[in-house]
């Protein structure tokens, strides 16, 4: 059977696999479909008769306790309108009970499952209640027709009745509670019969899959990560499979499914890729006779490996012939590189020696440049504190003339103070005779008039000193005007000689920049020429290092290429120097090499360069 599943296409495998699980599946959702109809059903039936029976039947009890009350009641009515309403309720309720007892008597009729209990017992409440109910009719004809001793009786056969009726309804409510009851446990033990099928089945089912998913992961999962590990190491470089493949592995490929097939091309593959390897060992270990055989007409690879030994036998050839050319031409450069070195070298010496020169020179004309422009900042300074001056100088002759006029005018008011002083002396002399004309009662103006006369005696006195004062201030004013018109005149003349000598700086502090930006353009002219020569100079070193590793590295070529072997007829054609191992030839076919360009310098060619 597993060899049977191991030979089947992977389609195959997949197909049975997904409808081994879609069978499976189905078969759990039947069950639970069924399982779930039958709890419907149940269900359906337990609200259809039991739980519409405790319905039907409490309500008509509830409403055979309300039409009891109501005839109990009648006795106690004492109007036509108590009775009439108590009289519309007995018929309200006894409607609605007789509407109840019909429906649940309906539904237990119908209930195929009722117990045999209950149905007796709905038979013999049901004569009851037509009893009663007769008994209510008798009960108001009695009333109407006012028989007493009737009305008594029939009330006595309603009380009867209705305790007979009420027990009745006990015991059917408990009858019908108990229907339920059994309903109910009956569906939750369906329900559990069910779930306990549907774990059954589900379980079962998840077996099934699990081992049908071993088998398939066993059958194309581990196989084909087989061929992954293999495929990871082919990525590398790495052909060493039995470091991961068994010798039941290598038997994968004896399948009739499509991995089989696949391991059996995988299997050409690393053949085909250790015989192309053996054969790159071969070619690098510098065995160029090795003959690479293509596999196919599309194989691009072997193809490729076969051109690249022929090619690569034919370069051999031609660098060996090439080497001994440029050995010979690399001594002949190395010398004449040697004495153009030299030659730059002095040359560099002596515009190093220039450019100092030059350097030094720039210098001290950038020290000039720079007291100049000292220089021409301190006579901008100067120019500028001689105007500040001679400015200053005309607002202290413009404040002492208005120092002058401020004085004439303050003489005009102390003239007019001694004036008045004067007048006041005049006035209280004339007081003091008017006072004394007057004798005893002017006694008192007399000595006001001679208060006024000594204040005006001390007011003509301050006058005439503060007089005094500002004449001396005038005299001195005048002179400082004179002095300070002599100092403008001079600040005048200072001024225009600061600014004279300030031009004649800043002419040479320009004079000074333009010789120093000269000076530095040379020495950045012999800087670049000083670049130039020892790059030249370098260069020339450079070239004859050059010179010389290219001769070594003709040497060291001879040498490398001297470890590849390469069949006798091949270096024959090619003119191969006598150190050039050869190998007898293991192909009749010839390999044609490239022809090769000869290189031949003169000692002549070397001064063009």
């Amino acid at each position: 059977m597993k060899k049977l599943f191991e030979n089947m296409k992977i389609r195959a495998k997949l197909v049975v696999g997904f409808t081994t699980v879609v069978v499976l599946a189905a078969i759990v959702g039947a069950v639970g479909v069924l399982g779930l109809f039958g709890i419907a059903r149940s269900g359906g039936e337990l609200y259809k008769y039991d739980a519409l029976d405790l319905q039907y039947s409490g309500n008509a009890a509830v409403y055979f306790q309300q039409l009891s009350y109501s005839i109990l009641k009648m006795k106690t009515v004492t109007t036509q309108a108590e009775y009439d309403a108590t009289k519309s309720s007995i018929a309200e309720y006894r409607d609605l009970t007789a509407i109840q007892l019909e429906q649940f008597q309906n539904n237990i009729s119908a209930d195929k499952k009722a117990p045999e209990e209950l149905v007796a017992l709905t038979s013999s409440l049901m004569s009851n209640w037509d009893a009663f109910s007769a008994n209510v009719d008798n009960y108001f004809t009695y009333l109407e027709e006012n028989k007493t001793d009737k009305i008594s009786e029939v009330r006595i056969a309603l009380a009867d009745k209705g305790t007979e009726m009420r027990d009745q309804f006990l015991q059917l409510l408990q009858l019908v509670s108990d229907k339920a009851s059994k309903g109910e446990k009956a569906n939750s033990r369906n329900a559990m019969i069910a779930a306990v099928i549907m774990a059954v089945v589900f379980a079962v089912a998840v077996v099934v899959a699990v081992m049908l998913q071993t088998l398939i992961i066993r059958s194309i999962v581990g196989p084909i990560v087989k061929l992954e590990q293999a495929s990871a190491l082919l990525a590398v470089g790495d052909i060493n499979m039995d470091a991961i493949l068994t010798d039941k592995d290598y038997q994968i490929k004896n399948r009739k499914d499509e991995i089989g097939k696949l391991a059996l091309s995988f299997n050409k593959l690393i053949a085909g890729t250790k015989e192309l390897a053996e054969a790159a060992q071969h070619v690098a270990s510098g065995d160029l006779t090795v003959q690479v055989k293509a596999r196919s007409e599309n194989d691009i690879l072997g193809k490729a490996l076969g051109e690249l030994v022929s090619n690569l036998r034919s370069i051999v050839l031609s660098v060996v012939s090439a080497a001994d050319q440029v050995a010979s031409g690399s001594i002949s450069l190395s010398d004449s590189s040697a004495a153009l070195s030299q030659g730059a070298a002095e040359q560099a010496s002596s515009v190093e020696e220039l450019t100092a020169s030059l350097e030094q020179i720039a210098s001290q004309t950038e020290l000039n440049s720079q007291n100049a422009d000292k220089a021409n900042e301190l006579a901008s300074r100067a120019k500028a504190d001689a105007a500040s001056g001679n400015e200053q100088m005309r607002e202290m002759l413009k404040a002492m003339d208005e120092i002058s006029v401020s004085s004439s005018g303050i003489s005009r008011i102390i003239k007019v103070i001694d004036d008045i002083a004067f007048q006041t002396n005049i006035l209280a002399l004339n007081a003091a005779v008017e006072a004394a004309r007057a004798g005893q009662h002017g006694l008192g103006f007399a000595v006001v008039a001679e208060e006024v006369r000594t204040l005006a005696a001390k007011s003509a006195g301050a006058a005439s000193e503060t007089t005094e004062l500002i004449e001396s201030s005038i005299r001195k004013v005048e002179a400082g005007t004179k002095i300070a018109n002599d100092t403008a005149k001079a600040l005048d003349s200072i001024f225009e000689e600061v600014e004279d000598a300030a031009g004649l700086v800043a002419a040479i502090a320009a004079a000074s920049r333009e010789q120093a930006a000269a000076i530095e353009q040379i020495n950045q002219g012999v800087m670049q020429i000083s670049q130039v020569v020892q790059t030249n100079a370098a260069t020339s070193e450079e070239s004859a290092a050059a010179s010389q590793e290219l001769s070594s590295q003709a040497a060291q070529l001879k040498e490398l290429v001297g470890i590849f072997k390469i069949d006798s007829d091949s270096a024959a054609t090619s003119g191969a120097p006598s150190d050039v191992r050869t190998e007898p030839k293991k192909s009749a076919a010839k390999e044609p090499g490239p022809s090769k360009a000869k290189i031949a310098l003169s000692e002549g060619e070397f001064g063009k360069y």
